[in-house]
């Protein structure tokens, strides 16, 4: 079982496993090899060779065990962390890794709160206006909710300077709630990024929900949730109905979809471009737009791509699917056949992907 520590252009790294040595990572790979049979762990450090060219923040040395058995890697015993990324290759398992980072001192500090939005509405019904306040630092952002006699109600901190406020009665109960959009830098899965804090009322629940990133008022009062996913060719809206029964989880209905060309893919690899990337935002309606009429093609769920050359009307591709997600995934090669069929969408279409 061989394992090849892959370089990282910027910082390098002094490689060891299991306390031994096993050289300097910097231009090329260094592999290594295990047993093929029993039980054992793994402990990886990489330490870096040279300090950030910046000056603002230090990499700090990884240490991150592999549990392996019977030539098999199982899955970590912690919460994946995007530090290592292994990937299953046809002849080693390739070890990829980010060091974490550290501020330098007196660098990157925190500014201090500017407000940003501030909207005054009646939440508790006592005819007198309270406010949402929501304030920014180059860091964070930070939302407040007051009542008119100038009660806290709720403050919290978001690690999202660019986070904003809408107000709407989402549960239809005749007062306003709060939302609060925001985007989660740790979240692995750029899908789950977009977070949505919903405050139902001053005597309400207060709950996070992943995906969502705005709202549609489509008038009499009435609102809609937004779920967005964008590619560079195409914007998609997954409009859905927030219900909540008492003592019930929170639902959302779908009640239609919007989508809008962004770009038309014009050669074979915007077009596999714009299939794949479709597939990966979850959007299979949206990748249907890249089929030639009449084909249908069904691929295992895959994460990332990655295309190579053009030859007679017909492309590789490598798919990367996650065998234990965010941190460790398989390549699976495919072959795509195109034929020129020009629409609103693109000027080719896939006839037919073939497994390599």
């Amino acid at each position: 079982m061989q394992f090849t520590i892959i370089p990282d252009s910027l910082y390098g790294a002094s490689a060891r496993v299991n306390g031994k040595w096993l050289g300097i990572v910097e231009s090329r790979p260094v592999s290594f090899t295990v047993p093929d049979s029993g039980e054992f762990y793994l402990l990886v450090e990489l330490s870096p060779l040279q300090a950030d060219p910046s000056g603002d923040v230090f990499a700090l040395p990884i240490a991150r065990v592999l549990h392996i058995r019977d030539g098999q890697l199982l899955p970590p015993d912690t919460e994946p962390d995007g530090v290592l990324h292994l990937r299953r290759a046809p002849k080693t398992i390739e070890l990829h890794f980010r060091y974490p980072k550290l501020d330098a001192p007196h660098r990157n500090l925190e500014t201090l709160p500017r407000p940003v939005q501030i909207e005054s509405i009646d939440l508790d019904k006592d005819a007198r206006l309270d406010a949402v306040e929501t304030y920014a630092t180059n860091r964070s952002g930070h939302v407040r909710i007051r009542l008119a006699d100038g009660q806290l109600l709720y403050e919290d901190v978001f690690p999202d300077p660019k986070l904003r406020v809408e107000l709407a009665d989402i549960n239809r109960d005749g007062r306003p709630d709060v939302l609060v959009f925001w985007t989660d830098p740790e979240e692995l899965d750029p899908l789950s990024a977009p977070k949505l804090m919903l405050w139902e009322s001053p005597d309400g629940s207060l709950d996070v929900f992943s995906g969502f990133t705005g709202v549609k008022r489509i008038g009499g009062g009435d609102v809609l949730m937004e779920r967005t996913r964008s590619s560079d060719y195409l914007s998609v809206t997954d409009l859905l109905r927030y219900t909540r029964q008492p003592g019930e989880s929170a639902q959302f209905v779908p009640v239609r979809r919007e989508e809008q060309c962004l770009q038309r893919a014009l050669t074979i690899e915007e077009t596999a471009d714009a299939y794949l990337t479709a597939l990966e935002l979850q959007d299979e309606l949206g990748a249907e737009h890249y089929l030639s009429r009449g084909t249908k093609l069904k691929l295992d769920p895959f994460y990332a791509h990655h295309l190579d050359t053009v030859k007679h009307s017909a492309l590789h591709a490598v798919l990367y699917h996650w065998i234990y997600p965010d941190y460790y995934d398989d390549e699976k090669k495919l072959l795509f056949e195109f034929t020129h069929q020009p629409d609103k969408w693109s000027e080719w279409k896939i006839t037919r992907a073939v497994p390599l």
